[in-house]
C-alpha cells in the first residue's frame, strides 16, 4: 500500500466521524446514530486488541464462491476452509466473519456454527489430532459492513454511473467480505476464487470479475458468469482480492532474459484507457529493474496484474494490485505496489508490529527505481523528500487500530532505515543482503519479522548490527550533532570535534553510527574518511597532507540528522574568545530565560543549575565547545518562585550567577 499519496488527506480523513455502516443504508443524519456507529468504532478496537488469532489450526486452503449482484448489496457466500491441526485432541476453532452476516449453511467436519462479536464458533465432528485434516463448508448471506467509510467490499461507480465493485481488506478486515483466519499470521497454501456476476454489457464493455492469481475458466448459465481464478502460493487473506467492473483489458509481456515470460494484465475503466496505457508503459522496466535487484518474480508461474478502482489509494493484493488511477502521474504509486510482490506478499511481515518490512521496503523501492532512471543525486533527493523527524518507532507499539497502522513513520522512516543500512554496508553488501533476504527459504511465501531481517543482515555482512536496529527500529527519533574543526598550519593534521546534543531534548544519549566525513583541500581535491561515532562528545585527529579548505559530514545523507556547525576556525583567523558566564536575560524571569556565555578554549563545557540549597536542579551543557559565543535556555516551568544559581565549568574556569524565578 502506498502511503504518499494519502498522507496529505489522512489528518482531514481522521476528523471525519468513525462509521460502521451497511451499504445503501441511506444518508446518515443523525447524531444519535453517529454516536452509535462511533462506539462501534471503539468496540471493534476494542476487540480487535484483545482478539488472539487461534492457533491451534492452520489453513491450508480457502475456496470461495462469491454471487454478487448489481441491483443490491446483499452478497451471497460459499466458502470452503481446509485445514490441519497444530494439537492433538482439537474439538472447536474459532475463525472471523462480520456480524452483518447470516449463515446459510453448513457442512464438512463441522456440527454447530456460532457467530457472534465478528468471531465464528465452530464445534467439529470429532476430537482431531495433530497433522489430522479438516474441512468446513459455510454458506452467509448479508450486506457487506464498510468500516470507517473506507474499507470493506464497497459498492461505488464510475463514469456514467458504470459499476465498480471491491475489495479492501489491509490490515486484518477479509472477514468483513468472507470468513477466514484474518490477519498476517496464516496464510492459506492456495485458495479459489469463483466470483458470479450478472452476464450483461455497460457502455459497450462486458460486467467482468478480477481476482488473483490465474484465470482458469469463465461459466456462463442463466443470465449469469462465474469467473474461476486459482492462486497457488501461499497467500494471506486479506491480499485476497474481488474487483467486479466493465472494464477495459490490456495486457504487456515480460520476457526477463533471466527468468522468462509472464503477463501484465491491466484492467481499466474505458474512459481511462489511454491514460492508463500511458501510466504502464514504464512497469516492464520496473519489474526487469526489481527482478535484477531482488531475484525472480515471485508470481511468474501466474502473472502481475492491476485493477483500477477510482477511488482510495492503492493495496498490493496478491497477484493483483488494485489502484485509484494507472495513469503516468500514479506511476510511482504503481512502482511502490508491484515491489509489495517481493515485499509483502511473497515475504509478509509476522505482525503489523514489524509493518515496515512491507511499507519501508516498498517506499524504498520508489527510492532505487528513482536512482536506476535519473541517477544518484535523484535518489538523494528522493530520500531527502522522505525525511522523517516525528516521534514513535518504527517498530508498532500498537496495531489494534487498521487506521492507526498504514502510518507514515512506517512508510518514511523505514525506509530510511534501508536507506542508512545501505550507508553502513556499502553497495555489493547491502543488495546482497536484499538478495539473501528475498530468497531464503525460511521467510520466501512466508514471513519475517525485524529480527529475521537483521539475522540476514549480519550473516551476510559480518557484522553486529545489534546497535543499528536498536536505535533506529526499536528507539525514537535521531541523532542532533554540532561540529567544529581545526587544522594544525605545520603538520596538517585535522582536529575535529563532533557532539551529539539531542538528550537536551529527552531522546536517547548517543545514536552509535559510522559518520562519513569530506575533506575538501585547497587545490580542488577531496578525501572522504569514515569515523565511528558511540559516545556525546568526540575529538578525532586525522592526519592530512595538503591544507583544506572545507570540512563536510555525512556529504551524501546517509544519516537521518540535524547538524549545526560551531563557527569554524583555522589558525590564522581564530578569534581572541575568553571565559565569560553572562547575566541570564530576563531576570527576573518567569517562566524561561536564556543564559549566555563565552569559551576561551575547546574542552568539556558544563552549565548547571542549583537551588539555594545547593542542591543540583538541572544539567543545561555538558559536551566539549569550541572557542566561541554560545546560549542556552532554561525553563523553569516546573519550580517554585525563588532564587537560583546558574554555574558554567571549563578546565579552570569557574563562574557562578544568581537568577530570580518570580511567578
Amino acid at each position: 500500500m502506498n502511503y504518499s499519496v494519502l498522507k496529505s488527506l489522512l489528518p482531514l480523513l481522521l476528523l471525519l466521524p468513525f462509521t460502521i455502516n451497511p451499504q445503501g443504508s441511506g444518508d446518515i443524519t443523525s447524531d444519535d446514530f453517529y454516536s452509535l456507529e462511533r462506539q462501534n468504532w471503539m468496540d471493534r478496537i476494542t476487540y480487535q486488541l484483545n482478539y488472539e488469532p487461534d492457533t491451534t489450526f492452520d489453513v491450508t486452503f480457502y475456496g470461495i464462491n462469491l454471487d454478487i449482484p448489481l441491483d443490491s448489496h446483499q452478497i451471497n457466500g460459499m466458502v470452503t476452509c481446509n485445514l490441519v491441526s497444530n494439537t492433538d485432541g482439537l474439538t472447536s476453532i474459532s475463525l472471523q466473519l462480520s456480524n452483518s452476516f447470516e449463515i446459510t449453511y453448513m457442512s464438512g467436519n463441522v456440527i454447530q456454527v456460532n457467530l457472534e462479536n465478528d468471531t465464528l464458533s465452530l464445534t467439529l465432528d470429532r476430537p482431531y489430532n495433530r497433522g489430522e485434516p479438516v474441512s468446513i463448508t459455510m454458506g452467509y448471506t448479508g450486506i457487506p459492513m464498510v468500516l470507517n467509510n473506507t474499507k470493506g467490499m464497497r459498492f461505488e461507480s464510475h463514469g456514467n454511473g458504470e459499476p465498480i465493485i471491491a475489495t479492501l481488506s489491509t490490515p486484518f478486515l477479509a472477514h468483513l467480505w468472507f470468513p477466514c483466519k484474518d490477519g498476517p499470521g496464516d496464510k492459506a497454501d492456495s485458495a479459489d476464487i469463483n466470483i458470479t456476476i450478472p452476464d450483461t454489457m455497460i457502455n459497450g464493455n462486458p460486467l467482468i470479475a478480477v481476482s488473483n492469481g490465474t484465470l482458469t475458466g469463465i461459466d456462463t448459465s442463466a443470465s449469469k458468469r462465474t469467473f474461476k481464478w486459482k492462486e497457488r502460493h501461499p497467500i494471506v487473506p486479506y491480499y485476497i482480492m474481488a474487483a467486479v467492473s466493465n472494464y477495459s483489458h490490456f495486457q504487456q509481456i515480460i520476457n526477463n532474459r533471466r527468468r522468462g515470460t509472464f503477463p501484465i494484465d491491466y484492467y481499466v475503466f474505458k474512459e481511462d484507457s489511454l491514460q492508463a496505457v500511458n501510466g504502464a508503459s514504464d512497469m516492464p522496466d520496473v519489474i526487469n529493474f526489481y527482478i535484477e535487484k531482488f531475484g525472480a518474480y515471485p508470481f511468474e508461474d501466474e502473472k502481475y496484474g492491476m485493477s483500477q478502482l477510482g477511488f482510495y489509494g492503492a493495496i498490493e493484493n496478491q497477484t493483483n494490485t488494485i489502484q485509484n488511477s494507472l495513469s503516468p502521474d500514479w506511476f510511482m504509486v504503481s512502482a511502490h505496489e508491484l515491489s509489495h510482490m517481493w515485499f509483502g506478499d511473497m515475504i509478509t511481515c509476522l505482525n503489523w508490529h514489524h509493518g515496515w518490512l512491507n511499507e519501508g521496503f516498498a517506499t524504498y523501492c520508489e527510492a532505487l527505481y528513482t536512482e536506476h532512471v535519473s541517477g544518484f543525486n535523484a535518489y538523494k533527493s528522493y530520500m531527502n523528500s522522505l525525511t522523517y523527524t516525528g516521534g514513535g518507532t518504527v517498530y508498532l507499539e500498537n496495531i489494534s487500530d487498521p487506521f492507526g497502522i498504514f502510518i507514515s513513520i512506517i512508510y518514511d522512516k523505514g525506509a530510511w532505515v534501508l536507506h542508512m543500512l545501505r550507508g553502513i554496508l556499502g553497495d555489493s553488501t547491502f543488495f546482497n543482503v536484499m538478495v539473501q533476504y528475498a530468497a531464503d527459504t525460511r521467510f520466501r511465501y512466508g514471513h519475517a519479522s525485524t529480527e529475521d531481517f537483521r539475522e540476514v543482515c549480519e550473516t551476510v555482512s559480518g557484522q553486529d548490527l545489534g546497535y543499528f536496529f536498536d536505535e533506529w527500529i526499536y528507539d525514537q527519533y535521531y541523532p542532533r550533532y554540532t561540529y567544529n574543526y581545526q587544522q594544525d598550519i605545520n603538520t596538517n593534521e585535522l582536529t575535529l570535534w563532533i557532539n551529539q546534543v539531542q538528550e537536551q531534548f529527552g531522546w536517547r544519549e548517543v545514536f552509535e553510527m559510522p559518520i562519513k566525513v569530506k575533506a575538501n583541500f585547497s587545490d580542488g581535491s577531496d578525501t572522504l574518511i569514515s569515523l565511528w561515532n558511540d559516545q556525546v562528545s568526540m575529538i578525532y585527529h586525522i592526519p592530512l597532507n595538503r591544507e583544506i579548505n572545507t570540512v563536510q559530514i555525512d556529504p551524501d545523507n546517509w544519516i537521518l540528522k540535524y547538524i549545526t556547525q560551531i563557527t569554524a576556525l583555522t589558525n590564522e583567523k581564530q578569534k581572541n574568545f575568553i571565559f565569560s558566564l553572562g547575566t541570564n536575560y530576563p531576570n527576573p524571569f518567569n517562566p524561561s530565560t536564556i543564559i549566555e556565555y563565552q569559551i576561551a578554549d575547546p574542552g568539556l563545557v558544563t552549565l548547571k543549575i542549583y537551588d539555594v540549597l545547593g542542591n543540583e536542579i538541572a544539567t543545561l551543557v555538558n559536551e566539549v565547545k569550541m572557542p566561541g559565543n554560545y546560549h542556552v535556555g532554561f525553563d523553569g516551568s516546573k519550580l517554585s518562585s525563588g532564587v537560583y544559581f546558574y554555574q558554567l565549568r571549563s578546565g579552570g574556569f569557574v563562574a557562578t550567577r544568581k537568577s530570580i524565578l518570580m511567578k
